[in-house]
């Protein structure tokens, strides 16, 4: 049913924070990537990861309504 227990989550942050490319692409505050040849632009809608006075080391991206 698409549902995770607060300890699936946990081992899976746990998991992530290991791989520095993880870490460094969910906490960009925006980005722009090349696709089929034209520049696209990516915005992070975390108020928490683009704000300065704080520190976050990895994020979770996405959700389901």
């Amino acid at each position: 049913a698409n549902v995770s227990s607060a300890r699936d989550l946990a081992r899976m942050v746990t998991a992530a924070h290991e791989y520095p490319l993880i870490r460094d692409y969910s906490t960009r505050s925006n980005a722009t990537v090349q696709a089929l040849g034209k520049p696209l632009a990516y915005r992070n809608t975390n108020g928490l990861v683009r704000s300065a006075n704080w520190d976050i080391e990895l994020s979770k991206t996405g959700f389901i309504s």
